[in-house]
C-alpha cells in the first residue's frame, strides 16, 4: 500500500467527514466530542436524532484540527485525563459545565495514546454502550433507536473482525507505530515486535552503509513491517522500497473503525519480507 495512492483515496473518503466537521462551528449539534474516534461512535449511534461532531476533526494527514467549543453544547470526553488536556477542567479540579466523561480513569492505558484505546476490539462494545447511555440521556424518547444502532455497531464491528481474520489470520507482523497491535492479535496475527523495540531495530538496519544493508536481511524477515500513520514522515520515507513493508494511512473517513475492513483486504495482498 503506497502512501501516495492511499492518501489520494483518503482525500475522497474524507469528503463527507470534512463537510460535516468544517461546518461544525456554524451548524447545530446536540453533542460534541473531544476526539474524532469518540465522535465517529457518537455519530453512528446518534444517527439523525442526535447530531454529533468532534471539536478536533480529522485532517487528511491524520492529524486533527481543534475547533472552538461554544461552552453550551454538551461535550463528551473519554476520561478526566483527556478533559484536562483539552482544558475542560476548572481551577477547582471539576469538569466545566456541560462537560461529561465516559470514564473517571480510563482502564489499562499505561500512558498509551487515545487511539490505542479505541482500537481494542474487546473494549469497543463497552465504550459504545457508554456513549449510547449519554445519547439516551440527551434524547430519552429515542432510546429504542439508539439501542438498535448499538446492536448494529456491534454487528458491524464483529463483521470487520471476521473479515480481518479471514484475510490475515496467521500472518506475522512487526509494527512501528503500535496503535493497531491489539487489533492484529484479535485477528489471529502474530505481532512479533512493536513500538520502540521494533523502531530501534529498524533504525539500526537503516543506519548501515548501503553496501552492507544490501547484503543484510531486514530484521523483519519473514514478516510484514506495518508503518501506520503515527510513524514520522522521515522514517516512513526511508522505508519506501524496502521489502515486506505495508504503509497504512490514517482512517480519516466518517467511520474509521469500519474503514479498517478495506485496510485488511489490501494488507492481505501484501507479501511478507522474503
Amino acid at each position: 500500500m503506497r502512501r501516495g495512492a492511499a492518501r489520494s483515496a483518503a482525500v475522497l473518503a474524507l469528503g463527507l467527514c470534512l463537510a460535516v466537521s468544517s461546518a461544525a462551528c456554524a451548524a447545530s449539534f446536540d453533542l460534541m466530542t473531544t476526539d474524532p474516534w469518540l465522535g465517529s461512535i457518537g455519530a453512528f449511534l446518534g444517527g439523525t436524532y442526535l447530531p454529533v461532531a468532534p471539536i478536533t476533526p480529522w485532517q487528511v494527514d491524520g492529524k486533527t484540527e481543534k475547533h472552538r467549543w461554544d461552552g453550551k453544547t454538551p461535550l463528551l470526553a473519554l476520561d478526566v485525563a483527556q478533559a484536562k488536556r483539552f482544558r475542560l477542567v476548572g481551577r477547582d479540579g471539576r469538569l466545566l459545565p456541560h462537560v461529561s466523561v465516559l470514564y473517571d480513569e480510563r482502564p489499562q492505558t499505561d500512558g498509551q495514546p487515545d487511539e490505542v484505546f479505541y482500537l481494542d476490539p474487546a473494549r469497543l462494545p463497552y465504550v459504545a454502550q457508554k456513549v449510547m447511555t449519554v445519547a439516551a440521556s440527551l434524547q430519552p424518547k429515542h432510546y429504542s433507536f439508539f439501542q438498535r444502532r448499538l446492536a448494529e455497531f456491534e454487528s458491524r464491528l464483529n463483521s470487520t473482525i471476521l473479515s480481518g481474520r479471514q484475510q490475515l489470520s496467521g500472518r506475522r507482523f512487526w509494527e512501528l507505530g503500535g496503535c493497531l497491535s491489539v487489533f492484529w492479535q484479535a485477528l489471529g496475527c502474530q505481532v512479533e515486535k512493536s513500538g520502540a523495540e521494533a523502531k530501534a531495530e529498524v533504525q539500526h538496519w537503516l543506519s548501515l552503509p548501503d553496501s552492507l544493508r544490501r547484503k543484510t536481511s531486514p530484521p523483519w524477515k519473514g514478516a510484514t513491517l506495518i508503518v501506520d500513520w503515527t510513524v514520522s514522515d522521515s522514517l516512513a520515507r526511508s522505508l519506501r522500497g524496502a521489502p515486506g513493508v505495508a504503509f497504512i494511512d490514517p482512517p480519516v473517513g466518517p467511520q474509521p473503525l469500519f474503514a479498517l475492513h478495506d485496510t485488511f483486504l489490501k494488507l492481505g495482498q501484501e507479501r511478507p519480507c522474503p
